[in-house]
C-alpha cells in the first residue's frame, strides 16, 4: 500500500494524541488497531471524529469525504505512529475512559461496526457543519440520505435518536 498519499504537509506528529486514540480504539474494540486493514482505518477516522464531538480534543480537523468525516493528517499520523512501532502503555484519563465506556455501553457494536460508525459520524458532521439540530430528525435524515443513498431514512432517524439520547453530544 502506498502510504505517501496519507502524508500530511506538516510533519509535526502529535504522538501523545495519536497514542491516546490508539489506546481508546483498543479499549473499545478489545484489540489493537491495524492500519493495513481498511475497516480499521475507516473506524479510526469515524471514531476519532465521534470522540472529538463527545468532548475529547485531539486537534484533528475533518472534511466531508465519501464515507463521511475524514482527516488526512489523522491518517498520516496513524500510519507514522504504527510504522515507528512505538510500544507504550498509555494510561487514559478518567474522562477518556468514561467517554469510551459510555460509547461502548450506549452504542454497542455501533462503535466497532464500520457502517454504523459511518452513519453516526456522518450525522454528527452534518448536524455540526450544516447547523441541523439532532432534534430535527426529519431534516437531518433527509440530508444524510441525499448524500448517502445507501442508508435508509428510518435507519438514519434511529441513529439520530440514539445519538441524541446518549447524552454525549450537545446538539
Amino acid at each position: 500500500m502506498d502510504k505517501s498519499i496519507y502524508k500530511a504537509k506538516n510533519n509535526n506528529i502529535n504522538m501523545s494524541n495519536i497514542a491516546r486514540i490508539f489506546a481508546i480504539f483498543e479499549k473499545i474494540n478489545g484489540r489493537k488497531l491495524e492500519m493495513n486493514k481498511y475497516d480499521d482505518r475507516l473506524n479510526l477516522q469515524k471514531l476519532t471524529y465521534i470522540l472529538q464531538k463527545a468532548g475529547l480534543n485531539f486537534g484533528y480537523r475533518f472534511t466531508w469525504y465519501v464515507k463521511g468525516p475524514y482527516s488526512p493528517p489523522l491518517a498520516s499520523d496513524a500510519f507514522d505512529y504504527e510504522e515507528r512501532g512505538i510500544k507504550e502503555n498509555i494510561e487514559l484519563s478518567q474522562t477518556e475512559q468514561k467517554i469510551a465506556e459510555n460509547l461502548k455501553n450506549k452504542f454497542g457494536d455501533g462503535v466497532t461496526n464500520p457502517d454504523k460508525l459511518e452513519l453516526y459520524a456522518s450525522l454528527l458532521f452534518l448536524s455540526s457543519t450544516e447547523s441541523i439540530s439532532l432534534s430535527d430528525e426529519e431534516r437531518l435524515s433527509e440530508r444524510l440520505v441525499s448524500l448517502k443513498p445507501w442508508f435508509e431514512k428510518e435507519q438514519a432517524k434511529q441513529a439520530i435518536r440514539k445519538l441524541r439520547d446518549s447524552g454525549l453530544f450537545s446538539k
